[in-house]
């Protein structure tokens, strides 16, 4: 251990990925900052996870569950590893993320300027990495609409990187997409809600509870890491004969979205009394929209904040 360097944890929730998981994991293990633990939380995977995790790398923390934890509650498991050991600081990494050699190390540069702030990255995906997938995210009423609240992406997919500033700027939400958060943070605001939150939403839901108390969040645009966007979740593409079925599951299914779920109570509990119900039905519609590609028009429709 470094003495004049603070320890980083680096919260994990896995389950049957364990071919990008060794990737995610081999990643950080070859990153410039030395003074890092790994904490994994193995939930019910089936698919040889548990056996890798303690066959190849049996210096970090693993964690097993029994496959009730989902991606909430699991991370939760993590982030209490990283908390009990002490750890200033706790990245929260989804399994489908390969962090560059210096992401540690510039998360650390940029929080001796912006102390006490949560940190996020960009996210590019793995297969088209000039191009943005996620690079922060506003919430609140639409343009010209105060009764409609949203969480909108500040530059949409496929937004070119050259689009990006060179200094940090405010986010409303960050993920779990590789998010440098100081443990002050988990000691003012708790932990994720994997009650109302189990699998999709948990960390939207917990950023908007730092983000609205006080807390400050920002995206620092030179800090990058690479997606594999096509394991994150409530893929919509296949068959028209199928967006029925496609649009069924991501409304109500919890692998898929749960969207009906997620949205109704981030609305309840972060927007405004008056918007709760017009943010629901318009959010529904956009679900709905955005499963027969039409998203870009709504898009241009709303405007980057």
């Amino acid at each position: 251990m470094i003495d004049n360097k603070p320890l980083i944890g680096v919260a994990i929730a896995t389950h049957n990925r364990k071919k990008i998981l060794r990737e995610c994991i081999e990643a950080i293990n070859h990153n410039k900052y030395c003074n890092t633990t790994i904490c994994v939380v193995d939930d019910g995977s089936n698919d040889g996870t548990w056996e890798m995790l303690n066959h190849n790398f049996p210096e970090i923390v693993s964690i097993k569950g029994d496959g009730s934890l989902w991606w909430g509650g699991a991370t939760n498991e993590a982030i209490k590893a990283c908390l009990n050991l002490n750890c200033e600081h706790i990245i929260l990494l989804n399994d489908d993320c390969i962090i560059q050699r210096d992401t540690i190390s510039k998360f650390i540069k940029c929080s001796e300027s912006f102390p006490g702030v949560v940190i996020t990255t960009v996210a590019l995906d793995i297969d088209h990495p000039d191009k943005i997938w996620w690079a922060g995210s506003t919430w609140g009423p639409i343009n010209f609409f105060p009764f409609v609240w949203l969480i909108r992406q500040k530059y949409p997919h496929d937004t070119p990187i050259s689009e990006l500033p060179n200094f940090p700027y405010n986010t409303s939400e960050f993920t779990g997409r590789a998010t440098f958060i100081p443990r002050s943070v988990f000691e003012s605001a708790g932990l994720i809600d994997a009650k109302f939150f189990p699998q999709y939403g948990s960390d939207n839901d917990f950023s908007l509870r730092v983000t609205t108390s006080g807390g400050r969040a920002i995206v620092d645009p030179n800090n990058r890491v690479l997606l594999y966007a096509e394991e994150a979740g409530q893929n919509i593409d296949g068959s028209l004969l199928s967006l029925p079925i496609r649009f069924f599951k991501l409304m109500f299914y919890r692998k898929h979205g749960e969207a009906a779920r997620f949205w109704w109570y981030v609305l309840k509990r972060h927007a405004p009394w008056y918007a709760v119900i017009p943010s629901y039905v318009f959010i529904l519609t956009l679900t709905f929209l955005r499963v027969f590609k039409i998203l870009p028009i709504i898009y241009q429709f709303i405007g980057k904040k």
